[in-house]
């Protein structure tokens, strides 16, 4: 494999210069002004981005030894292929197109410095870009999404959402609007959106089990399934919640509701990924206990 030579002068002179760019990039972005106010609204206005991001970070401090790595990377010669990966990271952080939003300014920033890591550690940066996408792909699976969901599904969405809610209370829906009167007399208005279709949820599931099959691996056969199972999972609880939110309106008044927006959907995709998890370990350590029983029959 192509390997590049650089004399320590010349790569320590592309470090700095990559790493002014960088921070001073990183201070522009952070210092525009919205940022303080999403911020102060970060639970409204969407934890699970963040929560993928702490998992990738607990992932990586937890099976990476950093000084270990430079050292073994001081003593190699940088491969060409991750010298130019790390040239087009720090590119591509600064020429992205700009948004606003804090989840992708935080991708902005941390791509950038990636691509000083690759100029640092060459190959032994591959762990973290995996983790980075990952979290890329939380950040643009949902809007993506959104973009593409079809009217005739937000339809279904509400339709479902009513049949099962009319078990319990009065509700009534067109297209995708749902009206109920509560107890209290409240003409309420549910309007079932791209966002109420649990495409962030269905994000987070996918991060967070991409994260079990790095750590602690299935067979193809069973990764599919614990798959599919998961994602019809995500998306039932997602339609769970929209019942309780309905039936919250019902019963409590339009405040309740808007107060249980805001949380509800923690709660329930947190008791519904620990039930997935649990399935999900249990057969692991069924794999790891017939591999070990294999081992002790064998001569």
């Amino acid at each position: 494999m192509n390997v590049i030579k650089i004399e320590p002068l010349v790569k320590k002179i592309i470090l700095l210069i990559s790493f002014i760019i960088i921070t001073a990039n990183t201070y522009l972005l952070l210092s525009n002004s919205s940022i303080y106010s999403q911020i102060q609204n970060i639970a409204a206005m969407g934890l699970y981005p963040y929560v993928v991001l702490l998992l990738c970070i607990i992932f990586f401090i937890t099976r990476s030894n950093i000084k270990e790595l430079y050292r073994i990377s001081k003593d190699q010669e940088i491969e060409l292929t991750y010298f130019i990966s790390g040239i087009v990271l720090i590119s591509l952080s600064i020429l992205m197109p700009k948004n606003v939003d804090l989840p992708y300014i935080v991708f902005k920033i941390i791509l950038g410095y990636l691509g000083i890591y690759f100029l640092v550690i060459g190959k032994f940066a591959i762990l973290p870009t995996y983790l980075l996408s990952i979290y890329g792909f939380s950040i643009a699976f949902p809007e993506f999404a959104e973009q593409h969901t079809s009217e005739t599904f937000l339809q279904f969405i509400t339709w479902i959402t009513v049949k099962i809610s009319s078990i319990f209370i009065p509700v009534n829906f067109s297209n995708y609007t749902i009206r109920i009167i509560s107890l209290t007399e409240e003409n309420i208005l549910i309007i079932i959106n791209t966002a109420c279709t649990g495409v962030a949820a269905l994000a987070l599931f996918i991060a967070i089990f991409a994260l079990m099959m790095a750590d602690i691996p299935l067979p193809k056969k069973d990764a599919a399934f614990f798959f599919i199972f998961g994602v019809i999972g995500t998306f039932v609880q997602n339609i769970l919640r929209l019942v309780m939110l309905t039936m919250i309106g019902y019963y409590f008044g339009s405040q309740a509701l808007s107060n249980a927006h805001e949380v509800i959907g923690y709660i329930l995709f947190g008791l519904y990924y620990m039930l997935f998890a649990y399935l999900y370990l249990k057969k692991a350590r069924h794999y790891r206990i017939a591999g070990q029983s294999i081992q002790l029959q064998q001569p």
